[in-house]
């Protein structure tokens, strides 16, 4: 009832941020349940049913995947929380987990393995010490690799707040990563009356991304197959087959501030920017902003190949500051601060910032779902966030 208030014109600002802050401190109070309420936590089980890969493969099958029982996992820190989890976002990431593709930095260590990304679940375990409750209801973002496509999981309380109740298992899933590599993004390189291109708009990121720039005051133009993009903002869908956008006359004539690549542009989009004269030199602000390295698809199987990462990315960035060129930044993303899932919840509570889950979603916990998902992932053709519903009901397949 205090958001019509909070967002009403007529209130002063000081009196909205009142509030809203009262009804944030609400929203925290009832996420968490009555003593009696916590009677179903009382007895954890020792078991989980969880999706299991069973070994490294180059793409993904319906053989790698199976639904079986587990362990219940166990906290080894007082700054974890055991979660009974009920939705699970999927990643580009738990693919390269799949394929050992960066196996260096994102490996699972033994196979077989429980792959997932984001959850939002239900708190069961936690310490004395926590500043949260057993029954609290929480988002929380991964950490690389780690288990969470079962119906229990460790989080750490770092990485978790409090889940607001009119959110919905699976849309707060979708929160945590995606929304946060956007949030960041905004932070460090928009500013207001910026003109804007993004790369690959359609997936999670893309679609918060959108968002967090039309907050910022910015112009926004993306390249999708999506025409449904400009329902979140977006002043420019480019078809990206029929039309290439680096031969655009209005970006010749009025050249673009940032491009972000989504990873799906590589060395080939960044030639055109850079040759094309629609984005701006770097002694003029233009950047662009790489969410992957100077390869989309980099294989990092040894410390060799990473410092070859390493060397092509600081020459890269140096090669714009050297020569009048754009700014070439890769934009790593999930550096999670203290505030910002509170900021990003706020953006949700109050409006101004939609959760787009793809049309397959939410998926069950079955095998032939989890495969669904694994596979559009790897085919890079997600719309929205994909996510799995997590319950007590499994499918033996």
């Amino acid at each position: 009832q205090f958001e019509p208030l909070y967002a009403s014109q007529r209130c002063g600002e000081a009196t909205q941020q009142e509030l809203y802050s009262t009804y944030r401190l609400l929203v925290r109070n009832m996420s968490k349940v009555s003593h009696d309420d916590t009677e179903e936590f009382s007895s954890i089980p020792r078991t989980m049913k969880c999706a299991l890969i069973a070994r490294q493969a180059s793409k993904v099958h319906p053989d790698l995947v199976r639904v079986d029982t587990q362990p219940i996992p166990k906290r080894t820190r007082s700054d974890q929380l055991l979660i009974n989890v009920r939705a699970v976002a999927l990643a580009p990431g738990d693919v390269r987990v799949v394929t050992g593709e960066c196996s260096l930095f994102q490996s699972p260590g033994n196979f077989p393995y429980i792959p997932g990304g984001d959850l939002a679940g239900t708190v069961v375990e936690t310490s004395e010490t926590s500043r949260f409750q057993v029954g609290d209801e929480i988002i929380s973002m991964f950490q690389i690799p780690k288990p969470l496509n079962a119906e229990y999981a460790v989080v750490s309380e770092k990485l978790t707040e409090i889940k607001p109740l009119q959110l919905s298992w699976d849309d707060a899933a979708c929160l945590t990563s995606s929304a946060v590599a956007a949030h960041l993004a905004a932070k460090l390189h928009l500013n207001e009356s910026q003109r804007v291109l993004i790369l690959g708009a359609g997936g999670g990121v893309g679609r918060f991304l959108i968002q967090m720039a039309k907050i910022v005051g910015c112009w926004v133009a993306t390249t999708s197959t999506d025409t449904t993009l400009q329902d979140l903002g977006a002043d420019e869908v480019i078809d990206y087959r029929t039309e290439n956008w680096w031969e655009r006359p209005e970006f010749q004539d009025d050249p673009l501030d940032i491009v972000f690549d989504l990873g799906v542009g590589g060395q080939d989009a960044w030639y055109h920017a850079k040759s094309s004269q629609v984005l701006k030199k770097a002694s003029q602000g233009g950047k662009y902003i790489s969410f992957s390295p100077p390869n989309p698809n980099p294989v990092i199987r040894n410390p060799l190949q990473l410092i070859g990462m390493t060397l092509n990315i600081v020459t890269q960035s140096l090669m714009g500051k050297l020569w009048d060129r754009p700014e070439w930044i890769w934009h790593s993303g999930l550096d999670l601060q203290p505030g910002t899932l509170e900021e990003i919840l706020d953006l949700v509570m109050t409006g101004k910032l939609r959760i787009e889950q793809d049309p397959i979603s939410p998926l069950t916990m079955t095998k032939e779902d989890i495969v669904k998902g694994l596979e559009l992932m790897q085919a890079r053709r997600a719309h929205g966030k994909v996510v799995i519903l997590v319950n007590s009901s499994f499918s033996s397949s």
